[in-house]
């Protein structure tokens, strides 16, 4: 990241009193000033961290891409789960993927950052970017969604609270401790959640979403799953986002698995068809995890989304000798 990005982290306040998330803004190193071209805000989905993203930014800025990336670890998650642990504890507090959506707002704040933004969102993430988009028109002047929950009834297979008892159990029982990071990482090779990760991906995973666990017995996932499991149990906003699709008037670029295990195609059809002027791009051989398990076709969709809608958003000679 160094040789790319100069990076400064900061907590800042979430949302909600008490409550704190960690940060990163990422500028490009390079002649060209950062600040002349686009800021893009990136939002994780539920059981990851802001540093799933370095491997992405990375392949950004050999793109040609210059401008200045912010991303942040959602309030249970990463260092903000430890930052925020004795609070979460004491208030017995819940996560609710609407306070997600807030906190999209408390970062754009906690930076100062006074222009539309270029919103890219994983899963939950994408969802809290376009509900956000929604609560407050123009926030963003682009979005670019992989896997955006979004639940729409009228063609769903099944209701959203059914959907949600079986995510909160299956999140519930996801093993979230081992004896090492030897281990850890052995079990995620062959496991189904993570095994078809990209190799750098799961690198970032297991250096930043794990840690030591309290006590020196073995190490941790930094957001049980019992924790990650609320976000299931109090997902509060993927069917009322649904139902406010034709509010946004910005460019919205859906990015989905044909065979995802939760956004079912025909879903994805008719999101798009009420997104107003949206696009979408279904990737073969991907399922739900498609950032880490396409990380060079990731940074090349945003690259290009940001190019379309700023126009010093990358060096053009080097963009085009990477599409050759």
């Amino acid at each position: 990241m160094e040789k790319y990005w100069s990076t400064i982290t900061k907590i800042i306040p979430s949302a909600t009193p008490g409550l704190s998330l960690s940060t990163s803004l990422h500028q490009t190193i390079g002649p060209t000033n950062p600040q002349e071209g686009p800021t893009l805000l990136f939002a994780h989905g539920l059981g990851s961290c802001k540093e799933m993203w370095c491997p992405i930014l990375i392949r950004m800025a050999k793109l040609g891409f210059r401008g200045t990336c912010i991303t942040y670890d959602i309030r249970t998650h990463g260092e903000s789960a430890i930052i925020n642990a004795e609070a979460v504890k004491q208030c017995q507090y819940k996560f609710r993927c609407s306070d997600n959506t807030a906190d999209v707002s408390a970062v754009i704040r906690g930076w100062n950052v006074r222009k539309p933004l270029i919103g890219v969102g994983h899963s939950i993430g994408g969802c809290s970017i376009l509900m956000n988009e929604v609560e407050r028109p123009y926030t963003f002047r682009a979005i670019i969604g992989f896997e955006i929950v979004s639940w729409c009834e009228s063609v769903a297979h099944m209701k959203a609270d059914e959907l949600q008892t079986i995510m909160t159990l299956k999140t519930s029982r996801k093993r979230g401790q081992w004896a090492s990071r030897e281990e850890a990482a052995d079990f995620m090779r062959k496991n189904q959640h993570y095994m078809h990760w990209d190799p750098e991906a799961l690198h970032n995973f297991l250096q930043y979403a794990v840690h030591d666990s309290p006590g020196g017995k073995g190490v941790a996932l930094k957001c049980p799953p019992e924790i990650e499991a609320d976000g299931f149990r109090g997902n509060d906003i993927t069917s009322e986002l649904a139902e406010n699709l034709y509010r946004i008037r910005v460019p919205v670029f859906y990015v989905c698995s044909p065979k995802s295990p939760l956004i079912p195609k025909v879903m994805v059809e008719e999101n798009v068809r009420r997104t107003k002027g949206s696009q979408r791009l279904f990737v073969p051989g991907t399922g739900h995890s498609i950032p880490y398990e396409k990380l060079d076709m990731t940074a090349w969709e945003i690259v290009r989304t940001a190019r379309l809608h700023h126009p010093d958003a990358v060096d053009e000679c080097t963009f085009a000798q990477a599409k050759l």
